[in-house]
């Protein structure tokens, strides 16, 4: 027993009252300060601390990500950019961002320039002298369509040949002539991914805001699969 204040307490209950003294307060048999306890506490209920406030873990990575500039796509974190790409239909595929619906156009392609007259096959291929002359046999061919509307500069612009699209230009092909599904020899060149194409369609005045069937432009078309070829366009617009 010990003397405090004129009372026998005991040791045990001496050491109580200094703690208490102190402004500790138990906590599972042990004295601790009124601040560790409450972080205890809060830790004991699964909260976490970040930039002062204590919340769920859950609630720490959704702050946390959106510091990072970061918005919520179906579950998962992504940047603002990728989440208007994904809000488009695009899918991610092994690092790339592809278009199903452009994919679907690409197969397709590649079965209708399978076909055509032989002017279409011509501007496919990469024998200009060919080329040449069937247009000094029948020069108004240069804009003949094929069963889904294509010309030979369609043909061209998917085979990505600048040196034949140059002639059919030279000889009068149409810049702007729309197929069956309204798309252009830009769309075309786009589609296939030729900026060799792009540049000189552009350079030549192509319509780059004309919509197809989808409602997709050439530029459109580019900012979803391959904004290289839509900032090539876009600096002619600025022209």
């Amino acid at each position: 027993m010990v003397e405090v204040d004129g009372k026998w307490i005991t040791k045990d209950e001496k050491f109580r009252r200094d703690q208490l003294a102190k402004g500790l307060v138990q906590h599972q048999g042990k004295w601790i300060t009124k601040d560790e306890k409450f972080v205890l506490e809060q830790q004991a209920k699964g909260l976490v601390r970040y930039e002062g406030n204590w919340m769920t873990p859950a609630e720490k990575r959704r702050q946390t990500n959106l510091a990072k500039g970061l918005v919520e796509h179906d579950g998962k974190w992504v940047t603002k950019e990728d989440k208007a790409r994904l809000d488009a239909g695009l899918q991610l595929v092994d690092g790339k961002w592809i278009d199903p619906k452009q994919k679907a156009r690409e197969a397709q392609f590649a079965k209708r320039f399978s076909g055509g007259l032989e002017i279409h096959q011509a501007a496919h291929g990469t024998d200009i002298a060919q080329l040449h002359d069937l247009l000094d046999k029948n020069p108004r061919q240069v804009n003949k369509l094929d069963q889904y509307g294509m010309t030979p500069l369609h043909y061209a612009a998917f085979a990505g040949n600048r040196d034949i699209a140059q002639l059919l230009l030279a000889n009068g092909a149409l810049i702007n002539a729309i197929d069956a599904n309204a798309q252009t020899p830009l769309h075309v060149a786009v589609i296939g991914g030729h900026r060799e194409l792009v540049e000189l369609l552009a350079s030549r005045g192509a319509n780059l805001n004309a919509r197809d069937r989808d409602g997709k432009s050439p530029v459109s078309l580019a900012d979803a699969t391959n904004p290289e070829l839509a900032s090539v366009m876009r600096r002619y617009r600025r022209r």
